[in-house]
């Protein structure tokens, strides 16, 4: 039986499938966060935009672990085990990641960082960042 959430936006339903989340995916961030799926879609969206370093660290240590049985304790172990990846390898781990880190339906990454002043991440949900843009475009019109 195939697992969806669905959430409301203004005027619109978006159906966000939590079956495309691989096992290794699943028990690293349940490991890290256990109440994880259990919170609403808000504070998922928050979680995944805010992910601090460490748990990042803690669940790409954990999908490594079990996709690859490689075992690292440090970031810079995690980093040096990277550098020797080759294309399958980091297909497989970026496949297997962009659940957790991907925007949308198709689950896309952007490959450049948010500000650190908190920009971006002042949305409530991805959907109000990616209709800001188009809002903000949209000319106001003069009063005659």
């Amino acid at each position: 039986m195939q697992q969806t959430a669905f959430r409301a936006h203004p005027g619109k339903f978006v159906e966000t499938n939590q079956t495309d989340w691989s096992a290794a995916l699943r028990q690293a961030v349940i490991r890290v966060r256990p109440d994880y799926f259990a919170l609403p879609e808000t504070e998922r969206d928050h979680y995944r935009l805010h992910l601090s370093t460490e748990d990042d660290f803690r669940i790409r240590q954990a999908v490594t672990r079990d996709l690859f049985g490689i075992v690292v304790s440090t970031t810079e172990e995690l980093d040096a085990i990277l550098d020797t990846f080759d294309d399958g390898q980091y297909l497989l781990l970026n496949r297997t990641m962009l659940p957790l880190q991907g925007i949308g339906e198709d689950d896309f990454f952007l490959n450049e960082y948010l500000p650190t002043d908190g920009g971006h991440c002042a949305y409530a949900l991805n959907y109000d960042l990616a209709l800001t843009p188009m809002r903000q475009a949209i000319p106001t019109p003069i009063a005659s």
